[in-house]
């Protein structure tokens, strides 16, 4: 799993090579996204066990880098963008500690 993140993240913050015309989502749209999509792969571990918890989880993982590499080749993606993407993550993983 940690493999394929750093192989996703790696890839994302490369800058694009064919970048559409299309404008990149806002900064806040992003930020929000990485703020709830962590937040849906830790809270599906309490509702689910066994096999139906890995096709959640390679559900979300697929959706989630399908959604960042198709933003990432848009027009005016940035070093904001990739803060809010990765900075969204960072209170859900503070939250999930006190439930821990």
């Amino acid at each position: 799993m940690a493999a394929a993140t750093a192989i996703v993240a790696a890839y994302v913050a490369r800058e694009p090579r064919h970048a559409t015309h299309r404008r990149s989502q806002n900064v806040s749209l992003v930020g929000a996204f990485s703020l709830l999509a962590p937040s849906e792969f830790l809270a599906v571990g309490y509702l689910l066990g066994g096999w139906p918890i890995v096709a959640a989880y390679l559900l979300f993982y697929g959706t989630a880098a399908v959604l960042i590499i198709r933003c990432n080749v848009r027009a005016g993606w940035g070093r904001r963008h990739r803060l809010a993407l990765a900075g969204g993550t960072l209170p859900t993983y503070a939250w999930h500690s006190f439930v821990e």
